[in-house]
């Protein structure tokens, strides 16, 4: 990397998730965090520059499939990364369809495994 920290966008309805996250993965990117869909749809609206996103397929209020979808058409080649501790096959079908869609992991995900998976979008 050439002195720019990567942002990352994290969306789960967890706090204890988006903290863990935070956490592990702060040291190498600039991470921004929300508990609610909408206000992560409306803070992205207002800055859609982020090196990936993760999100939670469970959420309340809108889904992250619904939420992946709508960065989509802001951002068609935002890269996204999934996280599910469920998997409703509807909401996976939904989920493939995203063109920019990096990977879905299941939770509990091991981070080494986020990590490489986030690495190997490459920061450009």
């Amino acid at each position: 990397m050439t002195g720019i920290i990567p942002k990352l966008f994290v969306v789960d309805d967890s706090a204890e998730i988006t903290d863990t996250l935070e956490a592990c993965l702060s040291h190498k990117y600039n991470i921004c965090v929300f508990n609610n869909p909408i206000k992560a749809l409306e803070a992205y609206k207002k800055d859609s520059d982020y090196f990936a996103l993760i999100v939670d397929i469970n959420m309340p209020e809108m889904n992250g499939v619904e939420l992946s979808q709508k960065i989509v058409k802001i951002n068609p080649k935002q890269p996204i990364i999934i996280l599910t501790g469920y998997t409703d096959p509807k909401n996976i079908a939904q989920a493939m369809k995203i063109e920019s869609l990096v990977r879905i992991i299941k939770k509990p995900c091991d981070l080494n495994d986020l990590m490489e998976t986030i690495e190997g979008i490459g920061f450009q």
